[in-house]
């Protein structure tokens, strides 16, 4: 299995800035693709959500999105979703995070592919 970092996705990193990054995780020492893996990337930092999913993340740490928690309940609240489901609050939910120069990654089971 190949770094995260060194995929081709991720070709817009120069060297310097892949050495400069700082990744967070509770388990591992560097990032690895694998089907199951899934990160956030932000200035540098890169957030090991592999565990659990992307919108968890958001709402575990509302205040790294510029979020609290009653905005994050006030959008589940607009689609009548459960709080912390993964339909259509989530999708505005990674839009916001987008909008602020979050990366979402996720390595699908082609582990040649990066999304």
């Amino acid at each position: 299995m190949s770094g995260i970092l060194d995929h081709p996705g991720l070709g817009a990193l120069g060297d310097e800035q892949v050495r400069n990054m700082k990744y967070f995780s509770d388990g591992s020492t560097s990032p690895v693709a694998s089907p199951k893996n899934g990160f956030w990337v932000k200035d540098g930092q890169v957030f090991d959500v592999t565990d659990d999913s992307h919108v968890a993340f958001m709402i575990n740490h509302p205040y790294r999105f510029n979020l609290t928690i009653d905005d994050i309940t006030l959008i589940y609240d607009h689609y009548s979703e459960e709080f912390g489901s993964e339909k259509q609050a989530r999708e505005d939910l990674v839009r916001i995070a987008a909008s602020q120069g979050w990366i979402r990654v996720n390595s699908c089971s082609d582990l040649n592919h990066l999304i």
